[in-house]
């Protein structure tokens, strides 16, 4: 990472997510909205994006900068675990196969996502609550990212 972010990468990373179109962002009042670091009630189908803890890889020498990842956390609710799965999955292929040098803008800020890196597969939660028919998901990852 370079420079100071002025946006958090749980942040940084729903946008992008949204911008892939595996959902959307959630003024838009559409399907799968990606909401940043609170998931809310409503809808069943809902995409939050969580900052976690990244990744210390050392400094440069010539300029003493601190190299690293940020980590976040993708979790996916939907009303029933095949649709979650299936969503989280599909989260999972966009991270491994399509998320690279891609330019994030928000608020006027440009950020360049180098990369978004796995940390293992799927984490199925269970239940969202012992009554709830409602089932859960995550993945973790790292995220390359800086200033563009």
């Amino acid at each position: 990472m370079s420079g100071v972010l002025l946006h958090s990468q749980a942040h940084i990373v729903a946008v992008l997510l949204a911008e892939t179109e595996i959902g959307s962002d959630p003024e838009a009042l559409e399907d799968w909205p990606i909401h940043c670091d609170a998931e809310p009630d409503t809808p069943d189908a809902v995409i939050t994006v969580y900052n976690t803890t990244g990744v210390t890889h050392g400094r440069t020498h010539w300029d003493g900068e601190t190299q690293e990842h940020e980590g976040i956390q993708i979790r996916v609710r939907a009303a029933t675990a095949p649709v979650g799965y299936a969503k989280i999955n599909d989260i999972k292929v966009i991270i491994d196969e399509d998320i690279y040098l891609d330019h994030v803008t928000i608020d006027g800020t440009t950020y360049l996502v180098h990369a978004l890196t796995r940390q293992g597969g799927i984490l199925p939660l269970g239940k969202d609550s012992p009554s709830s028919h409602r089932s859960l998901f995550t993945l973790n990852a790292i995220v390359a990212l800086r200033l563009a």
